[in-house]
């Protein structure tokens, strides 16, 4: 294997998502491989902290999409001051970020091979143009043109990708200038893994901590609250869902969407334990519109609960491969009839979906797993 080198800006991170936490669970999977030749972790750490204050100044701005330009490049000027004199001895570097990719090969003039992991679920424009208009309305007319030029940039700028599968590459196929740029560039698959954490509450006690009653099914849901992730869908078929005897348990901040005040509909906000929010469910829905690769679905799935999920990007990949997710046809009709599916299955039905999710987190999405693949994935795309 090529000398190579991971690189990311921000040091990786436990109970994380995006690529600190993909990098923090594929080096956990690596420290359990025997005789591996394992590619060094290279961090902007130093700046972890600079950057966080510079996001949070930005988006106090009158002016965030301005802001946000002039941030890129300033954090661009940091990165090849920090990353200048650690490139140059490795003939293979694997980015996780779009900016990454610009930094590497534009200001820092790399000239190796670069592989990219992209991470969002909608292109750069759709997500950074939400949260401006969070804090003040407007057109971002100028923004979008830069982040569809970003964008398309970085693909340009990438030798090579590695997504986690073919489905969940394919919603790429609609973001700026991925078709154009990526065409006859190598492509390796592996699913991402993750670590399992120890049950600390039980069952029943976690329901009495949150008024739930012990015999209730409960439908849980973590993740941010918009659209995009589907938590409006959750919020309209609440009422359908009641009359079926079904409770709900949700988790995760709130992005402005009003939820049901009932009995039956619990918020937690933002949680450091999911693994005690998944072993006190019945079923995880997860009712997103879009999706890449969601790793709340292969948490759920690790804890031996059934996933009821859109049919959208790796959703896909993950259904062919376990019983345990159920897909629904993207519309409101059909989730809540997957809801009701779930609801009449007897034990034994129940029981064999919920072995089957453990089967395939075992196989498929532990860290030793990722890991395995990951050398895979990594030889087939620098082959050439």
């Amino acid at each position: 294997m090529p000398n190579t080198a991971i690189l990311n800006i921000r040091n990786v991170k436990n109970s994380a998502g995006g690529p600190s936490g993909y990098l923090y669970n594929l080096l956990k999977g690596f420290n359990e491989l025997d005789g591996v030749e394992i590619p060094d972790f290279i961090y902007m750490i130093d700046e972890t902290s600079a950057r966080k204050q510079s996001n949070t100044a930005g988006v106090k701005n009158l002016f965030p999409g301005l802001r946000y330009i002039a941030y890129f490049f300033k954090q661009g000027l940091g990165f090849r001051k920090w990353f200048i004199g650690k490139i140059s001895n490795y003939d293979t570097i694997h980015v996780h970020t779009s900016e990454s990719a610009i930094y590497l090969r534009l200001f820092c003039r790399y000239k190796g091979h670069i592989i990219l992991t992209p991470h969002r679920p909608e292109p750069i424009k759709n997500e950074m143009i939400e949260k401006f208009k969070k804090i003040k309305d407007g057109k971002y007319k100028l923004s979008a043109a830069f982040f569809d030029r970003m964008e398309e940039l970085s693909y340009k700028c990438s030798d090579s990708f590695i997504f986690p599968c073919k489905e969940a590459q394919a919603i790429y196929g609609k973001f700026p200038g991925f078709e154009k740029n990526a065409r006859n560039k190598n492509v390796g698959y592996v699913y991402t893994g993750i670590q399992k954490k120890t049950v600390s509450v039980n069952r029943v006690e976690y329901r009495k901590d949150h008024g739930i009653d012990s015999d209730a099914f409960l439908l849980g849901y973590v993740g941010r609250h918009n659209k995009i992730k589907g938590y409006d869908r959750l919020v309209t078929l609440f009422p359908m869902i009641t009359e079926m005897g079904v409770d709900v348990l949700v988790a995760g901040g709130n992005e402005g969407i009003d939820f049901p005040k009932s009995s039956h509909w619990s918020e937690l906000g933002y949680i450091q334990d999911v693994q005690n929010f998944m072993n006190a469910v019945d079923v995880v829905v997860i009712p997103n519109r879009n999706t890449y690769f969601d790793l709340v679905i292969l948490e759920a799935l690790s804890y031996g609960k059934i996933v009821i999920t859109s049919n959208t990007g790796g959703n896909l990949s993950i259904a062919s491969d376990t019983k345990a997710l159920i897909l629904f046809d993207n519309t409101e009709t059909d989730l809540l009839e997957k809801i009701r599916l779930v609801k009449g299955m007897n034990k034994s039905e129940l029981e064999e979906l919920e072995k089957d999710a453990i089967r395939f987190y075992i196989e498929k999405c532990s860290c030793k797993a990722f890991a395995e693949g990951y050398i895979k994935a990594l030889n087939t795309v620098i082959s050439d």
